[in-house]
């Protein structure tokens, strides 16, 4: 299979996971970026939570009833759009954003219908100009030069990534050759086997535990029904090439629904968003964490509705607009990936929280009830994402069981998040190149943006957002017995978990700070003193009642395409060739420096097994031999179908003692009680670290077991060989 054949199953999932939601969000009166960015983050989390409704009522999953859930939502939101007002055939959803304050849009530069203005008094009594109710708040269209350049970058940021991971997984039937990855190919095979996508115990054909365990499956399911993608690892590596457009989609819709006065921003954040490694890159190739990778690309598009709500707050029926689909997003996402709800917490609250404060200044300032309300919704934000966590408990305390051991200082890792330095392997990698100097710059502009927006007024959550993930990242490098390392436990204390959340912060705000640089270049350039910045407009200036410029788009737009030109060119393409690298030593068998599970042909003795064996066969090898891919691409159902260890007594039974088989009665009876038929091993030397290692992780024995008396060689692959059971016959 070549690319080129997977071009229409690109194309499916893209649509299937893009479309629906943006239909959904437009129905409620959402329009432009600030629709199509969140779109699959809704589209994603509604099909999670769909999936453990049929589970629950024992509804098959497939693309038939993903696509029922999918057309029940369409309806609901139909219908709620109408009843709030933005439905976009009730004419008040598409009023054009507007500051709460400071001069009529008009003044401004801005359209606003008639129908959407109404009068509310102002501080000392002044009557200023607000929507009316049931008119959401959006940002206006951008202008025709902000559009090109935005569908420009947008194109090669995202095309580069793309080529980048399609050069490096090389085939798209190749598997992930690292441990995460293991696991999720055998999931999505278990869901299409299984039928159920379910959370609550969809996966439990995975596990010998004697129960379903909770394991969020939303990544899983929609995957598995995406048609036109046949195997199991072509599902998986087109989603790691779809994802890079969903990352351009939601970062565009988080920029510019927190800065909609600056086009800029939102047309510069893809290429500024892709030029960082660890997400999407580092984790969905190195560490081979899909759920969680897609959790927080899709994070942004929560963001953005979030954005959105709290900007039309107090009004219940415009807020509600986009409030609702981003509690949806919210719970749904948490299915998809559990860390991801914490993620949302550490970056909502500092907005909720300032949003609930200045509401109480102008309580105290106006005496009016309305800052009273907009307290109220925020304080319930903030108790919905805090107490959920306690009902999960269990689930919780098992994630922050996971032990990392520790550096004994912090130097390296605020070095390598300056220089974005790739956190796994590349032990040689060069700081001193100049793709590491455009980085740094990146760097410097997030920095920058930070303080930009922190004495401006506009997006200081984004700011508390990147301190606070800069710290945690830290933390979690640093010493394990640091007062604080407990808080970095719901990522795992995992040191690339966490980067993806300084990236998310990082990104847009490194594109808010070149936005107002090119804006006031080119007022500089014109020789105009700039009175103001887009940013500035939002602050002082608005309270002030100063008019605000507009500036000039079409210069603006050239100045910025060039500056993106620029660095595009000097970094590499984005860093193309390292990031070819990273997918390279995933996936390529003959390049992996860690890991060796299994080389081509050894996979393509897998992809026989399916058509070779009966249908009621069952796969006993050593996890670390790749036995596990028996199962994800044959189809052949395996004792071990992933490389964690086994719980069950029969599975530890056969690690232990598969080397007493025709002796020890045990070993067959265990073998019958599992229904074992055939056996699966190959002849390569335990190879370099890590995996020596962990063969004595119980595995020793089954390992370095070789068939004889009692097993007859049914088929070869490379080194591999797969053995029919005969001595318990």
């Amino acid at each position: 299979m070549s690319w080129a054949q997977t071009l229409p199953g690109l194309i499916a999932m893209t649509v299937l996971m893009v479309a629906p939601g943006w239909l959904l969000l437009r129905l409620l009166g959402l329009r432009g970026i600030v629709a199509l960015g969140p779109a699959a983050t809704l589209t994603i989390a509604l099909s999670a939570g769909w999936a453990v409704l049929l589970g629950a009522a024992g509804v098959p999953w497939n693309l038939g009833t993903l696509a029922l859930g999918l057309l029940l939502a369409v309806a609901a939101c139909a219908g709620l759009g109408h009843l709030f007002g933005t439905a976009p055939w009730r004419g008040a959803g598409d009023a054009e954003e507007t500051e709460r304050a400071g001069p009529a849009p008009e003044a401004r530069g801005l359209r606003t219908p008639p129908v959407a203005r109404r009068a509310r008094p102002g501080r000392g009594g002044a009557t200023v100009a607000a929507p009316a109710r049931g008119v959401l708040l959006q940002p206006a269209p951008l202008a025709r030069p902000h559009l090109l350049l935005l569908a420009g970058v947008a194109a090669v940021a995202t095309g580069l990534y793309v080529l980048a991971m399609a050069r490096g997984i090389g085939v798209p039937e190749r598997p992930s050759q690292v441990w995460d990855g293991v696991f999720h190919l055998s999931a999505i095979q278990a869901v299409r086997e299984h039928g159920d996508a379910s959370s609550f115990g969809g996966l439990a054909s995975l596990y010998d535990y004697g129960y379903a365990p909770f394991y969020p499956a939303g990544w899983h399911g929609i995957v598995a029904v995406v048609p036109f993608l046949g195997p199991v690892p072509a599902a998986v590596n087109a989603s790691i090439l779809v994802v890079g457009v969903l990352w351009t989609l939601s970062i565009t819709g988080l920029v510019r629904a927190t800065w909609p006065r600056l086009p800029v921003a939102a047309a510069v954040v893809p290429a500024l968003a892709h030029s960082f490694l660890a997400l999407p890159v580092g984790l969905i190739t190195q560490m081979g964490q899909f759920p969680y990778t897609y959790a927080h690309v899709l994070l942004p598009g929560l963001l953005t509705l979030v954005v959105l709500a709290v900007r039309n707050l107090p009004d219940l029926r415009a807020t509600a607009a986009p409030a609702l689909p981003a509690a949806v997003a919210a719970f749904g996402l948490a299915l998809v990936h559990g860390s991801v709800w914490f993620s949302t917490l550490l970056l909502v609250a500092p907005l909720l929280v300032a949003t609930a404060a200045g509401a109480f200044r102008r309580l105290r300032h106006t005496g009016a009830r309305l800052p009273l309300a907009v307290a109220a919704w925020c304080a319930l934000g903030l108790a919905v994402l805090a107490s959920v966590p306690l009902l999960a408990g269990e689930v919780v305390d098992s994630v922050q069981a996971f032990e990392r051991e520790g550096d004994d200082g912090y130097r390296w890792i605020l070095t390598s998040l300056l220089v974005d330095r790739p956190l796994r392997s590349f032990g040689g990698y060069d700081l001193g190149g100049v793709a590491t100097v455009v980085q740094v710059v990146v760097a410097g502009l997030a920095i920058g943006g930070a303080a930009l927006v922190w004495w401006l007024h506009r997006g200081r959550w984004i700011a508390v957002g990147l301190v606070t993930s800069v710290a945690l990242t830290a933390i979690s490098w640093g010493p394990a017995d640091h007062t604080l390392h407990w808080a970095t436990g719901v990522w795992y204390s995992e040191t690339m978990r966490l980067d993806a959340l300084v990236i998310v912060c990082a990104a847009p705000l490194a594109a808010a700070a070149l936005a107002v640089l090119v804006r006031d270049g080119v007022e500089v350039v014109r020789g105009i003193r700039p009175r103001e910045s887009a940013l500035a407009g939002q602050g002082a200036s608005v309270r002030q009642g100063a008019p605000l410029r507009q500036g000039a788009p079409l210069r603006e737009a050239v100045v910025a395409g060039v500056a993106v030109l620029a660095m595009v060119l000097a970094s590499d393409g984005l860093r193309n060739t390292l990031r070819t690298y990273h997918a390279v030593e995933s996936f390529v068998p003959d390049h992996l420096p860690f890991r060796m599970l299994a080389n081509d042909a050894e996979l393509e003795l897998f992809r026989r097994a399916g058509e070779e064996l009966p249908d009621d066969a069952v796969v006993l090898g050593a996890r670390f031999r790749g036995t596990p891919y028996v199962y994800s691409l044959g189809g052949v159902d395996v004792v071990y179908p992933h490389l964690a260890g086994p719980r069950s007594a029969d599975g530890r039974l056969l690690q232990a003692g598969i080397d007493e088989i025709g002796t020890d009665p045990a070993v067959c009876a265990a073998v019958e009680r599992l229904g074992v038929t055939h056996f699966y091993t190959n002849t390569r030397d335990t190879g370099p670290e890590p995996w020596h290692q962990m063969a004595p992780l119980g595995d020793a024995t089954l390992f370095t077991f070789r068939p004889g008396e009692g097993f007859e060689l049914l088929d070869t692959g490379g080194l591999g060989e797969l053995w029919e059971i005969t001595a318990c016959d």
